[in-house]
């Protein structure tokens, strides 16, 4: 929260290169609160620069906006292997101006590297400082780590007999051991998907899905990797990504998603070949089973349709959700009690900290009253019937995706 500057007009100006990121910002505004006035409320001016320069003291801001423009001037190579290339529909400039016809405008290209090397490190860096301005409490990853896999998409496009690159977006995916339970080996990896970030003019163009691919592409061309999970999903990046996956499914499937329904081995088959872990595999027979019954209409009201293959799979699946939660219950029992939360911030760092600690208390204990020893049972079926309710609108629109996009390919 910035103190002691006149509504609307104080702002954080950030530029960066398009290619290689370099950034400059600025911090303006018109005039200042009086200090008297702010001394009555126990408050002070804040500074803006050094609270920004804190926040992101990793990256290499460069103190003239001269030399931001100049370093966009210099030839400029994606760092990493070039792992993807498609046509683009419009070039860089009409997308951000919003202006242009949809007539071919350069390629989009993929490159993959790992955060280990020093160019690979200050684009890593760099690349951060977007995650704390568009991701809300987003948090930062440690470099350099050979473990760290970063994904880049950028637009390319031919401007006077030289390529100008745009970046799009990028991922970041963290390698970690894993043991492989149903094959019972010790030498396999997980790939965590940390970070996705479409940069604001380029967004609903289907590029979240293109690096999300791409992060299959990676894991599914090494042996050791046994699948790819994500870390804390939005519910706007589990919607993206159950159709992304859905429709990869029904594409690339002899049976299309009706495989999923096929049984366990087949579940673990599928997430072999195509590198799915059970969580999301499980969400997408959900999908397959709406899918198939033709339960494609997110606005009917799943409970009081009388449609029969909708009854059946609403006591399924509620059936399933009970025990879920009940289960969840039992460990957020047995967390609370065997362990203590640690603290290691201060100043506005910690204030975030207490109060989402506070929210996930308030939402732990409304749980417990629900689905504690003691939960009222009328309370758990309302709870039932807005977890399908959600679920159900999720999932029929990600089935009515999957026959769209069938449609038009």
């Amino acid at each position: 929260m910035i103190f002691a500057f006149l509504v609307v007009k104080p702002r954080v100006e950030i530029i960066y290169a398009s290619g290689s990121l370099k950034p400059w910002f600025d911090f303006k505004f018109e005039s200042k609160v009086d200090i008297r006035q702010l001394r009555k409320e126990n408050l002070t001016h804040t500074n803006v620069i050094k609270s920004v320069e804190n926040a992101t003291k990793f990256c290499d801001y460069a103190r003239l906006l001269g030399a931001v423009h100049a370093e966009t001037d210099l030839p400029f190579e994606p760092v990493g292997e070039l792992v993807g290339e498609f046509p683009a529909p419009r070039t860089a400039e009409e997308l951000i101006e919003g202006t242009g016809n949809e007539a071919c405008g350069g390629r989009l290209v993929l490159h993959h590297f790992i955060a280990n090397t020093a160019d690979s490190v200050r684009l890593a860096l760099r690349l951060q400082t977007l995650v704390i301005w568009l991701i809300e409490c987003g948090g930062c990853i440690e470099v350099p780590d050979e473990n760290w896999h970063v994904i880049t998409l950028y637009h390319a496009a031919e401007v006077q007999n030289r390529t100008v690159y745009c970046l799009v977006g990028f991922v970041t995916a963290y390698r970690y051991w894993a043991y492989d339970k149903f094959e019972k080996q010790i030498d396999k990896c997980r790939l965590r998907l940390s970070q996705c970030v479409v940069l604001p003019p380029f967004q609903r163009k289907g590029h979240a899905s293109r690096l999300l691919r791409a992060v299959y592409h990676l894991a599914r061309g090494n042996e050791h990797i046994l699948d790819v999970t994500v870390e804390d999903p939005s519910p706007d990046f589990q919607a993206m990504r159950d159709v992304a996956d859905a429709c990869m499914l029904e594409a690339e499937l002899n049976g299309g998603l009706a495989e999923l329904l096929q049984g366990m081995a087949a579940l673990v088959n599928i997430g072999r070949r195509f590198k799915l872990c059970m969580r999301q595999l499980r969400r997408l027979a959900d999908v397959a089973e709406f899918h198939k019954a033709g339960l494609t209409d997110p606005t009917v009201d799943p409970e009081t349709c009388t449609l029969e293959a909708l009854i059946v799979l609403r006591r399924r699946i509620k059936k399933r959700l009970y025990h879920e939660c009940l289960i969840q219950q039992g460990r957020g029992l047995v967390e609370n009690h065997g362990h203590e939360q640690s603290s290691d911030c201060s100043g506005e760092g910690m204030a975030l900290a207490s109060s989402a600690a506070n929210a996930d208390e308030d939402e732990e204990a409304a749980s417990a009253r629900v689905w504690g020893p003691d939960g009222d049972p009328e309370r758990r079926k309302e709870s039932l019937r807005q977890q399908f309710a959600e679920l159900y609108r999720r999932h029929t629109a990600t089935a009515a995706r999957v026959i769209s996009v069938r449609r038009t390919s």
